[in-house]
C-alpha cells in the first residue's frame, strides 16, 4: 500500500473539513453500523434511516424509513 501524502488543512474552509469529515464518516472503512432494536420501529425517523429489529424469539428483520413509515426490507431467521 502506497504512503498518503501530507496535506495542510490550514488552507481550507471550515466547511470543506466538515465534508470531509461527514464523507469519512459515512465510508467508515467500508463498514456501516445498523442500530438493533427489540421492539419494531414506530418513531419518526429519517429518510432512509435504518434498523435491524431482533425479538426474543429469534430472526432479524432490517426496517428503512421511507415515505414517512417504516418498511420491511428483509428477514433472516437463525
Amino acid at each position: 500500500m502506497g504512503k498518503i501524502s501530507p496535506y495542510n488543512l490550514g488552507s481550507v474552509s471550515v466547511e470543506l473539513e466538515q465534508f470531509r469529515d461527514d464523507v469519512t464518516n459515512s465510508i467508515n472503512l467500508g463498514k456501516v453500523t445498523i442500530p438493533v432494536v427489540t421492539a419494531v420501529p414506530n418513531w419518526n425517523a429519517q429518510p432512509m434511516e435504518m434498523v435491524a429489529f431482533w425479538p426474543a424469539s429469534g430472526g432479524t428483520t432490517v426496517y428503512f424509513y421511507k415515505n414517512s413509515a417504516w418498511v420491511s426490507s428483509w428477514s433472516v431467521t437463525v
